[in-house]
Protein backbone atom coordinates (compact mmCIF):
# COMPACT_ATOMS: atom_id res chain seq x y z
CA UNK A 1 0.00 0.00 0.00
CA UNK A 2 1.25 3.48 -0.81
CA UNK A 3 2.40 5.07 2.51
CA UNK A 4 0.28 8.15 1.87
CA UNK A 5 -2.90 6.07 1.63
CA UNK A 6 -2.89 5.22 5.30
CA UNK A 7 -5.28 7.33 7.35
CA UNK A 8 -3.45 8.29 10.54
CA UNK A 9 -5.22 10.00 13.44
CA UNK A 10 -5.15 13.73 12.93
CA UNK A 11 -6.23 16.90 14.66
CA UNK A 12 -9.88 16.60 15.79
CA UNK A 13 -12.47 17.81 13.29
CA UNK A 14 -13.87 20.31 15.79
CA UNK A 15 -11.86 22.47 18.16
CA UNK A 16 -13.41 24.72 20.76
CA UNK A 17 -11.79 28.15 20.92
CA UNK A 18 -12.32 29.59 24.42
CA UNK A 19 -10.34 32.62 25.55
CA UNK A 20 -8.50 30.49 28.10
CA UNK A 21 -6.83 28.52 25.30
CA UNK A 22 -4.64 31.47 24.38
CA UNK A 23 -3.65 32.89 27.75
CA UNK A 24 -0.10 31.59 27.36
CA UNK A 25 0.57 33.58 24.19
CA UNK A 26 2.87 36.24 25.61
CA UNK A 27 1.75 39.82 25.22
CA UNK A 28 -1.61 39.18 23.56
CA UNK A 29 -4.94 39.63 25.32
CA UNK A 30 -7.07 36.50 24.72
CA UNK A 31 -9.93 38.66 23.47
CA UNK A 32 -7.72 40.06 20.70
CA UNK A 33 -6.91 36.60 19.35
CA UNK A 34 -10.58 35.70 19.63
CA UNK A 35 -11.32 38.74 17.48
CA UNK A 36 -8.73 37.71 14.89
CA UNK A 37 -9.48 34.01 14.49
CA UNK A 38 -12.77 34.37 12.57
CA UNK A 39 -10.75 36.28 9.95
CA UNK A 40 -8.00 33.64 9.70
CA UNK A 41 -7.92 32.24 6.15
CA UNK A 42 -5.77 29.20 5.37
CA UNK A 43 -4.72 27.74 2.03
CA UNK A 44 -2.58 24.63 1.51
CA UNK A 45 -0.47 24.96 -1.63
CA UNK A 46 1.49 21.71 -1.37
CA UNK A 47 2.49 19.16 1.25
CA UNK A 48 4.75 16.13 1.19
CA UNK A 49 6.09 13.33 3.38
CA UNK A 50 9.19 11.49 2.19
CA UNK A 51 12.48 9.75 2.97
CA UNK A 52 15.93 10.94 1.98
CA UNK A 53 19.49 9.79 2.50
CA UNK A 54 21.94 11.91 4.55
CA UNK A 55 23.67 14.60 2.53
CA UNK A 56 20.58 15.60 0.57
CA UNK A 57 20.37 19.38 0.24
CA UNK A 58 18.14 22.03 -1.25
CA UNK A 59 19.98 25.13 -2.49
CA UNK A 60 19.22 28.74 -1.56
CA UNK A 61 15.71 29.72 -2.51
CA UNK A 62 12.95 32.21 -1.75
CA UNK A 63 9.29 31.21 -1.56
CA UNK A 64 6.26 33.51 -1.74
CA UNK A 65 4.43 31.30 0.76
CA UNK A 66 5.03 30.15 4.33
CA UNK A 67 7.02 26.90 4.59
CA UNK A 68 7.13 24.34 7.41
CA UNK A 69 9.51 21.39 7.61
CA UNK A 70 9.12 18.71 10.30
CA UNK A 71 12.02 16.35 11.05
CA UNK A 72 10.36 13.03 11.87
CA UNK A 73 13.58 10.98 11.90
CA UNK A 74 17.20 12.01 11.42
CA UNK A 75 18.56 15.55 11.50
CA UNK A 76 19.36 18.54 9.38
CA UNK A 77 20.70 22.04 9.12
CA UNK A 78 18.79 25.12 7.97
CA UNK A 79 20.51 28.26 6.72
CA UNK A 80 18.60 31.51 7.06
CA UNK A 81 19.75 35.14 6.94
CA UNK A 82 22.23 35.58 9.79
CA UNK A 83 21.86 32.11 11.28
CA UNK A 84 22.33 28.38 10.89
CA UNK A 85 19.90 26.18 12.80
CA UNK A 86 20.51 22.54 13.75
CA UNK A 87 17.39 20.38 13.50
CA UNK A 88 16.61 17.07 15.19
CA UNK A 89 13.63 14.73 15.51
CA UNK A 90 10.46 16.60 16.43
CA UNK A 91 11.80 19.99 15.31
CA UNK A 92 9.50 22.07 13.14
CA UNK A 93 11.27 24.68 11.01
CA UNK A 94 9.19 27.72 10.06
CA UNK A 95 10.28 29.90 7.12
CA UNK A 96 8.21 33.06 6.55
CA UNK A 97 7.29 34.16 3.02
CA UNK A 98 10.05 35.81 0.98
CA UNK A 99 12.85 34.58 3.26
CA UNK A 100 16.06 33.24 1.70
CA UNK A 101 16.84 29.77 3.06
CA UNK A 102 18.61 26.49 2.33
CA UNK A 103 18.27 22.99 3.81
CA UNK A 104 20.62 20.04 4.31
CA UNK A 105 19.83 16.64 5.86
CA UNK A 106 22.84 15.61 7.91
CA UNK A 107 22.53 12.63 10.24
CA UNK A 108 21.03 9.17 10.63
CA UNK A 109 20.80 6.32 8.13
CA UNK A 110 17.28 7.33 7.07
CA UNK A 111 15.78 10.79 7.00
CA UNK A 112 12.02 11.17 7.31
CA UNK A 113 10.59 14.65 6.82
CA UNK A 114 7.24 16.32 6.24
CA UNK A 115 6.94 19.62 4.40
CA UNK A 116 4.09 22.07 4.03
CA UNK A 117 3.68 25.07 1.74
CA UNK A 118 0.77 27.28 2.70
CA UNK A 119 -0.73 30.69 3.36
CA UNK A 120 -2.32 31.60 6.69
CA UNK A 121 -3.57 35.15 6.48
CA UNK A 122 -5.66 37.45 8.56
CA UNK A 123 -8.54 38.53 6.32
CA UNK A 124 -6.64 37.34 3.29
CA UNK A 125 -3.80 39.83 3.60
CA UNK A 126 -1.55 39.66 6.69
CA UNK A 127 0.71 36.66 7.39
CA UNK A 128 -0.78 35.24 10.58
CA UNK A 129 2.26 33.34 11.83
CA UNK A 130 4.44 36.43 11.57
CA UNK A 131 1.76 38.44 13.34
CA UNK A 132 1.71 36.16 16.40
CA UNK A 133 5.49 35.67 16.42
CA UNK A 134 5.67 32.00 15.45
CA UNK A 135 9.26 30.94 16.31
CA UNK A 136 11.81 29.95 13.69
CA UNK A 137 11.98 26.46 15.20
CA UNK A 138 9.25 24.88 17.27
CA UNK A 139 10.46 21.97 19.38
CA UNK A 140 7.42 19.66 19.23
CA UNK A 141 9.26 16.63 20.65
CA UNK A 142 6.94 13.63 20.83
CA UNK A 143 3.75 15.64 20.26
CA UNK A 144 1.22 12.97 19.12
CA UNK A 145 -0.72 15.45 16.97
CA UNK A 146 1.85 17.14 14.72
CA UNK A 147 3.39 14.24 12.66
CA UNK A 148 0.04 12.57 11.86
CA UNK A 149 -1.48 15.94 10.94
CA UNK A 150 1.42 16.81 8.61
CA UNK A 151 1.29 13.33 7.03
CA UNK A 152 -2.44 13.63 6.44
CA UNK A 153 -1.93 16.96 4.68
CA UNK A 154 0.70 15.26 2.51
CA UNK A 155 -1.69 12.41 1.73
CA UNK A 156 -4.39 14.85 0.63
CA UNK A 157 -1.96 16.88 -1.50
CA UNK A 158 -0.56 13.80 -3.24
CA UNK A 159 -3.77 11.83 -3.86
CA UNK A 160 -5.94 14.89 -4.53
CA UNK A 161 -9.36 13.42 -3.68
CA UNK A 162 -12.41 15.53 -4.53
CA UNK A 163 -12.50 18.64 -2.35
CA UNK A 164 -8.99 18.03 -1.02
CA UNK A 165 -8.00 21.70 -0.92
CA UNK A 166 -10.94 22.64 1.27
CA UNK A 167 -10.34 19.72 3.61
CA UNK A 168 -6.59 20.38 3.78
CA UNK A 169 -7.12 24.08 4.49
CA UNK A 170 -9.58 23.25 7.29
CA UNK A 171 -7.11 20.79 8.81
CA UNK A 172 -4.31 23.34 8.56
CA UNK A 173 -6.42 25.84 10.48
CA UNK A 174 -6.94 23.28 13.26
CA UNK A 175 -3.22 22.51 13.32
CA UNK A 176 -2.39 26.22 13.72
CA UNK A 177 -4.87 26.45 16.59
CA UNK A 178 -3.14 23.45 18.16
CA UNK A 179 0.19 25.31 17.93
CA UNK A 180 -1.36 28.37 19.59
CA UNK A 181 -2.71 26.29 22.44
CA UNK A 182 0.22 24.00 23.12
CA UNK A 183 3.21 26.23 22.34
CA UNK A 184 1.97 29.79 22.68
CA UNK A 185 4.33 30.46 25.59
CA UNK A 186 7.36 30.27 23.25
CA UNK A 187 5.92 32.51 20.54
CA UNK A 188 7.65 35.85 20.21
CA UNK A 189 5.10 38.54 19.27
CA UNK A 190 7.26 41.11 21.08
CA UNK A 191 10.24 40.25 18.83
CA UNK A 192 9.02 39.35 15.35
CA UNK A 193 5.32 40.04 15.51
CA UNK A 194 3.13 42.97 16.49
CA UNK A 195 2.54 44.12 20.03
CA UNK A 196 -1.15 44.42 20.94
CA UNK A 197 -1.22 48.20 20.54
CA UNK A 198 0.17 47.90 17.00
CA UNK A 199 -2.20 45.03 16.31
CA UNK A 200 -5.09 47.33 17.15
CA UNK A 201 -3.79 49.76 14.51
CA UNK A 202 -3.60 46.86 12.06
CA UNK A 203 -7.29 46.21 12.60
CA UNK A 204 -7.91 49.85 11.83
CA UNK A 205 -6.05 49.39 8.53
CA UNK A 206 -8.28 46.51 7.48
CA UNK A 207 -10.64 48.57 5.27
CA UNK A 208 -7.66 49.62 3.15
CA UNK A 209 -6.19 46.10 3.14
CA UNK A 210 -9.51 44.59 2.11
CA UNK A 211 -9.91 47.21 -0.64
CA UNK A 212 -6.49 46.22 -2.02
CA UNK A 213 -7.38 42.53 -1.91
CA UNK A 214 -10.68 43.10 -3.73
CA UNK A 215 -9.18 45.22 -6.54
CA UNK A 216 -5.89 43.49 -7.41
CA UNK A 217 -6.78 43.45 -11.09
CA UNK A 218 -7.47 47.19 -11.21
CA UNK A 219 -5.61 50.43 -10.66
CA UNK A 220 -5.38 51.05 -6.92
CA UNK A 221 -4.97 54.69 -5.96
CA UNK A 222 -3.68 55.93 -2.62
CA UNK A 223 -6.51 58.48 -2.61
CA UNK A 224 -9.13 55.70 -2.72
CA UNK A 225 -7.46 53.81 0.12
CA UNK A 226 -7.21 56.97 2.22
CA UNK A 227 -10.87 57.76 1.55
CA UNK A 228 -12.10 54.39 2.81
CA UNK A 229 -10.25 55.09 6.07
CA UNK A 230 -11.16 58.79 6.32
CA UNK A 231 -7.47 59.75 6.27
CA UNK A 232 -5.24 61.92 4.15
CA UNK A 233 -2.81 60.25 1.74
CA UNK A 234 0.29 61.12 3.77
CA UNK A 235 -1.35 59.85 6.98
CA UNK A 236 -2.21 56.57 5.31
CA UNK A 237 1.33 56.11 3.97
CA UNK A 238 2.84 56.73 7.41
CA UNK A 239 0.37 54.48 9.21
CA UNK A 240 0.81 51.71 6.68
CA UNK A 241 4.59 51.69 6.85
CA UNK A 242 4.71 51.89 10.66
CA UNK A 243 2.22 49.03 11.03
CA UNK A 244 3.15 46.60 8.24
CA UNK A 245 6.79 47.60 7.70
CA UNK A 246 6.12 48.16 4.00
CA UNK A 247 5.19 51.17 1.89
CA UNK A 248 1.69 51.00 0.43
CA UNK A 249 2.99 50.58 -3.13
CA UNK A 250 5.30 47.72 -2.11
CA UNK A 251 2.48 46.02 -0.23
CA UNK A 252 0.17 46.22 -3.26
CA UNK A 253 2.89 44.81 -5.52
CA UNK A 254 3.46 41.89 -3.15
CA UNK A 255 -0.25 41.08 -3.00
CA UNK A 256 -0.44 41.09 -6.81
CA UNK A 257 2.47 38.63 -7.03
CA UNK A 258 0.99 36.43 -4.30
CA UNK A 259 -2.24 36.25 -6.30
CA UNK A 260 -0.28 35.47 -9.47
CA UNK A 261 1.50 32.60 -7.67
CA UNK A 262 -1.88 31.18 -6.64
CA UNK A 263 -3.21 31.35 -10.20
CA UNK A 264 -0.05 29.81 -11.66
CA UNK A 265 -0.33 26.79 -9.38
CA UNK A 266 -4.08 26.30 -9.29
CA UNK A 267 -5.32 27.27 -12.78
CA UNK A 268 -4.39 26.68 -16.40
CA UNK A 269 -4.80 30.36 -17.32
CA UNK A 270 -2.20 31.78 -19.71
CA UNK A 271 0.55 34.04 -18.42
CA UNK A 272 -1.06 36.97 -20.22
CA UNK A 273 -4.42 36.28 -18.56
CA UNK A 274 -2.79 35.99 -15.13
CA UNK A 275 -0.86 39.23 -15.61
CA UNK A 276 -4.09 41.07 -16.45
CA UNK A 277 -6.00 39.50 -13.55
CA UNK A 278 -3.27 40.69 -11.19
CA UNK A 279 -3.22 44.28 -12.43
CA UNK A 280 -0.24 44.17 -14.81
CA UNK A 281 -1.02 45.78 -18.16
CA UNK A 282 2.35 44.85 -19.71
CA UNK A 283 3.51 41.24 -19.78
CA UNK A 284 7.19 42.20 -19.76
CA UNK A 285 6.71 44.28 -16.59
CA UNK A 286 4.84 41.38 -14.96
CA UNK A 287 7.75 39.05 -15.78
CA UNK A 288 10.30 41.49 -14.35
CA UNK A 289 8.43 42.12 -11.08
CA UNK A 290 7.61 38.44 -10.62
CA UNK A 291 11.27 37.45 -10.93
CA UNK A 292 12.36 40.26 -8.57
CA UNK A 293 9.99 38.95 -5.90
CA UNK A 294 10.25 35.17 -6.33
CA UNK A 295 13.62 34.69 -8.05
CA UNK A 296 11.88 32.75 -10.85
CA UNK A 297 10.05 33.57 -14.05
CA UNK A 298 6.29 32.86 -13.95
CA UNK A 299 6.74 29.85 -16.25
CA UNK A 300 9.56 28.40 -14.12
CA UNK A 301 7.51 28.94 -10.96
CA UNK A 302 4.58 27.05 -12.47
CA UNK A 303 6.77 24.12 -13.58
CA UNK A 304 9.12 23.91 -10.55
CA UNK A 305 8.76 20.66 -8.53
CA UNK A 306 7.68 21.26 -4.93
CA UNK A 307 9.69 19.86 -2.00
Amino acid sequence: MHPLRRHAPVVPDRVEEPHAAYRSLAGFPPALLEQWLPGLETEVIWANAFRQVPGWSDSLRVLPNHFLLLIVQGGGMASLPGSRIALGPGDLLSVPPRTVHALTLTSGPIQRVCTLHFHARLRGAVDFLSLVGFPGVLRTGTDPVVPPAMKELARLANLKPAGWRQEASARLRLLLIHFLREYGQVFEPHVVGLMPERAAVLLRLMPAIEHIQAHLGEEIRIADLAKCMSLGGSQLRLLFRKTTGEPVVGYIRQRRIDHACHLLLHTTASLKEIAGTCGFTELSYFFRVFKEVTGLTPRAYREKPRL
